[in-house]
């Protein structure tokens, strides 16, 4: 058995995160900041302190996020993360659209998260502030009493409730990653075969 003192002079292994434990970190600290936004009365402006936290921590798990599906076909979707202005959205989302596409005008699969700060909503999506598009229904969520995460923001341009085609609930307290992996596959399937 070696002694403490030959074993100080052995380097540590510093262990290295992986993708997933990253993802999953960024997804709690995505809904805890949600969940305290969400009792707060005043908006956080974006260029606060606060908000240019929130808003580099929404970029880093856009990213892990993207890794996810690394086979997303950059070169014709591209994700985008909701902006602050001036203020950060009470609910914020990370969404894979096609190039040139807007989230606000153009389906996409969206990443959205719950106001509470327990968990995220899933799935294709209709546009956020524009008509809906013929030919893709949107699950009308709030009215089956089965939406436990609400993703839908202060103005009609911000509720995302009733926009999801395929909506999956993604709990803060019990995040899966392969699921939410296969969930992402199956949507952007589904987005990649629209025109």
């Amino acid at each position: 058995m070696k002694s403490d003192s030959s074993m100080s002079g052995q380097a540590i292994a510093k262990h290295v995160q992986t993708n997933d434990e990253k993802l999953r970190i960024s997804f709690k600290k995505i809904c805890e900041f949600c969940g305290r936004y969400n009792a707060m009365k005043k908006a956080i402006s974006a260029n606060s302190l606060d908000g240019l936290e929130f808003a580099e921590l929404l970029r880093r798990f856009s990213i892990y996020l993207s890794k996810l599906v690394p086979h997303h076909d950059s070169d014709s979707i591209t994700v985008l993360t909701s902006k602050a202005k001036p203020s950060m959205p009470r609910v914020p989302w990370v969404a894979f659209a096609k190039r040139g596409k807007f989230v606000a005008t153009s389906i996409s699969v969206g990443v959205c998260f719950g106001r509470a700060g327990n968990g995220a909503v899933v799935g294709l999506m209709q546009p956020s502030s524009s008509g809906l598009i013929a030919g893709l229904e949107p699950k009308i969520r709030t009215l089956d009493g089965g939406c436990v995460i609400d993703v839908n923001g202060n103005n009609p341009g911000t509720m995302y409730n009733d926009r999801f085609i395929n909506p999956v609930e993604f709990l803060e307290s019990n995040f899966d990653i392969d699921r939410l992996a296969g969930h992402l596959h199956e949507s952007l399937e589904l987005l990649r075969g629209l025109n």
